[in-house]
């Protein structure tokens, strides 16, 4: 439902419910459901939680107490009354993994650790991915990180996504120190997702608190040709000049473009005068009036030629030179 539609129906209802109100009628429920939904849209869970509360008494429905626990526990307001109707209504009628999910928060709001505890080990057997997110929240608010990883590994099975890998990663860095175990769980979905660069960004992180060098090494050359982070670039050379591979080196800025000059002088210095003739073509044209780049070209065309007397190469080096 697109705002401005809501918008119109929201002004159309309110203005039938003042007239309502003007002449003493009571307010239907489909008017006070428009009501909630209205103030939800727009955050206002404090009034809507007043709205569902208003439904409930009126219709005893299910659908309007969890829709007013859940207001209830965005708003921080009344919160001991929603835990009551909640329990209440599951020791009349059942008690749905839905009303646990939120009686744990509701109870953690309240910081009533051991209540949520109780109901988190009765829904930590659940198979859906939601309700055994939910008990590894209540398991982090009680500092016990390793049941919580171990719980959001089971969701990480049902429901990957980058958001969940991000945090599962932030809790083995700062709490506990499974480094390995990060670097392999980031790994594992950067294979098969497309991710955002905060995820490489936490993976070098990591590999730099394990003293992985060669993870370090490919992590940094992702960012720079995957995200453009040239800023690295030197950090990169820099390792590659540690290890002692040039090689390394070359296929890096081959393939990441990151600094054309470096890479000409390098192919100069080898003798690999066509390449180094194929790079400095571009940096011509991008230093159109610059005489020097001009020059070397005239150089490394003799360089380069087989028949040095032939009198082409000799017209070709001259005419760089005039140039």
């Amino acid at each position: 439902m697109s705002r401005n539609y809501l918008s119109i129906l929201i002004f159309v209802v309110f203005t039938n419910i003042i007239f309502a109100t003007e002449h003493k009628n009571e307010i239907t429920n489909d008017e006070l459901i428009i009501q909630g939904i209205f103030y939800d849209e727009y955050k206002s869970f404090k009034n809507s939680h007043k709205i569902y509360q208003k439904l409930f008494n009126n219709t005893n429905d299910e659908v309007f107490l969890l829709r007013m626990a859940a207001s209830s526990l965005l708003s921080k307001e009344d919160v001991d009354n929603s835990i009551e109707q909640l329990e209440k209504w599951a020791q009349d009628h059942k008690f749905t993994n839905e009303i646990k999910r939120l009686l744990i928060p509701l109870y953690l709001t309240k910081k009533d650790v051991k209540s949520a505890m109780s109901y988190a080990r009765l829904l930590k057997y659940s198979n859906e991915a939601l309700d055994i997110e939910t008990v590894a929240n209540a398991y982090i608010y009680n500092k016990d990180f390793y049941n919580a990883l171990n719980l959001l590994d089971k969701v990480y099975e049902k429901a990957p996504s980058q958001e969940l890998v991000f945090r599962m990663a932030t809790i083995m860095d700062v709490y506990t120190k499974e480094y390995l175990r990060a670097i392999k769980l980031i790994n594992d979905f950067t294979s098969k997702y497309q991710a955002q660069r905060k995820l490489y960004d936490m993976l070098l992180l990591m590999f730099k608190k394990s003293e992985d060098l060669d993870g370090v090494l490919r992590t940094l050359e992702t960012l720079v040709v995957r995200y453009e982070a040239k800023e690295y670039v030197p950090n990169i050379l820099e390792i590659y000049l540690y290890m002692r591979n040039e090689q390394g080196a070359i296929e890096f800025l081959e393939k990441s473009k990151a600094n054309n000059k470096l890479l000409y002088t390098i192919y100069k210095k080898n003798k690999e005068y066509s390449k180094a003739l194929n790079i400095l073509e571009y940096v011509i044209s991008s230093e159109k009036e610059d005489g020097r780049w001009l020059a070397e070209k005239g150089i490394l065309l003799y360089e380069n030629a087989t028949n040095k007397d032939s009198k082409i190469v000799l017209s070709n080096v001259i005419d760089s030179f005039e140039r």
